[in-house]
């Protein structure tokens, strides 16, 4: 059997002095656990804010769509997410961020609905830390 169809990725980012915007599409076929080709399909968007030279907020959300016609099951998922977010550079190599996750995904096929929500403390460090 035969298949024609079409990959894409893109993206376009822009940085002003405080404000920074990002969106992106990404259309990619690739094996689902089963070894059967899976066609996902997503649309992304950023933006970022720098209140003060330590202090920035982020605000990202996405789409995602997933579609498998399996040799096992067939399958259909569609996923939203928003996540913002608050981060504090402490030193030029440590970052701390405090946000909330939230992702809500729907199988198409089953009929059938989940929410997730987290709220999440993050502590990052660049490696080596020159101390």
């Amino acid at each position: 059997e035969e298949e024609t169809g079409f990959l894409m990725d893109g993206s376009v980012d822009w940085t002003g002095e405080r404000l920074s915007l990002s969106t992106g599409v990404n259309r990619d076929i690739a094996q689902s656990i089963y070894g059967e080709n899976m066609t996902q399909d997503q649309v992304n968007a950023a933006m970022g804010f720098l209140w003060t030279e330590r202090l920035r907020s982020n605000l990202s959300a996405a789409y995602r769509r997933s579609e498998t016609d399996g040799i096992v099951e067939d399958e259909k998922w569609t996923t939203y997410s928003i996540r913002p977010s608050m981060n504090y550079r402490i030193t030029e190599d440590i970052r701390l961020s405090l946000g909330y996750a939230y992702t809500w995904t729907e199988d198409e096929i089953a009929d059938d609905r989940e929410e997730r929500n987290r709220v999440f403390v993050q502590l990052a460090m660049g490696w080596p830390i020159p101390w």
